[in-house]
């Protein structure tokens, strides 16, 4: 049996555990919530004994946490030797800026962020382990519970955010597309996970806004910032995110291509009483 070992069993990895469970894959990782529970997934709090155990029966290793906590390699090297596949889940941040132009794969990294940084010496690690390591560069993740919608709806955006340029990436999309390179690995290979439309957050804002109509809570400034975004002074974007490589090489075809169908189906599902999409 096929067997995933999540290290950082968190938003991402639940959405690809769905899919995984529905082809008889055996699930197990880390967590750090206490009182976390999951039907049919094995889980462990980082640090009991039992988890190497675990972790020496993986064919394949998804690592999902920040830097600051991947010591994975060093307390687990031996462990992960028998794992035929392994995935880094690092961040777009490593690009650093590009004055806007479009970013593939093999753009230059040179991020200034302390996170980005971090990301990418953390990439070089893994990439130099001698394992079957796929490094996927996330855009800004969004999905249900996670989304516009319920900042909009709980009246918690910030209209500084409302600012920012950005690539993302519905998180259904994100779990197809780590699951394609399961089933297809080439190590040692760097994907870009981000759908068609980069765009500022304020059309984001004001799509959602659009779709929830008088459920919208927002105030005066985030208001004004959305709806007069064609004459409003932005900062210059960093970067696009192209998402070429994904499709051409793993044969993705997004679900949610735009933040536009994205939204729809979130709220879709929020009116029809399912709360996590699946």
């Amino acid at each position: 049996m096929s067997h995933l070992f999540c290290f950082g069993y968190g938003y991402t990895a639940s959405f690809l555990a769905q899919q995984l469970l529905k082809m008889q894959w055996k699930i197990s990782g880390t967590y750090h919530t206490t009182d976390r529970k999951e039907k049919l997934i094995s889980l462990f709090r980082y640090g009991d004994p039992e988890l190497e155990h675990a972790l020496r029966g993986a064919s394949h290793v998804l690592v999902s946490i920040p830097p600051s906590g991947d010591d994975v390699l060093s307390k687990h090297a031996m462990a992960l030797r028998s794992a035929k596949w392994v995935g880094y889940l690092s961040a777009t941040s490593v690009y650093g800026n590009h004055e806007g132009r479009l970013v593939s794969e093999t753009s230059s990294t040179h991020p200034t962020e302390h996170s980005g940084i971090a990301r990418l010496y953390h990439e070089n690690l893994w990439l130099r382990s001698g394992l079957p390591v796929h490094i996927f560069r996330l855009s800004a993740i969004y999905g249900p519970g996670r989304s516009v919608i319920e900042g909009l709806l709980q009246g918690t955006i910030s209209p500084s955010h409302a600012q920012r340029f950005s690539s993302r990436m519905h998180v259904e999309d994100i779990a197809c597309t780590i699951l394609a390179s399961m089933l297809n690995p080439k190590p040692a290979s760097i994907y870009n996970c981000a759908d068609d439309l980069p765009c500022r957050y304020a059309e984001v804002v004001a799509y959602g806004a659009s779709l929830l109509g008088p459920e919208a809570k927002m105030g005066p400034e985030l208001s004004s910032i959305c709806g007069n975004a064609a004459h409003v002074h932005f900062p210059a974007p960093e970067r696009r995110v192209s998402n070429d490589k994904i499709k051409c090489e793993l044969g993705i075809s997004l679900q949610h291509p735009t933040y536009k169908t994205g939204l729809q189906a979130i709220l879709r599902a929020r009116n029809n009483g399912s709360a996590l999409g699946y």
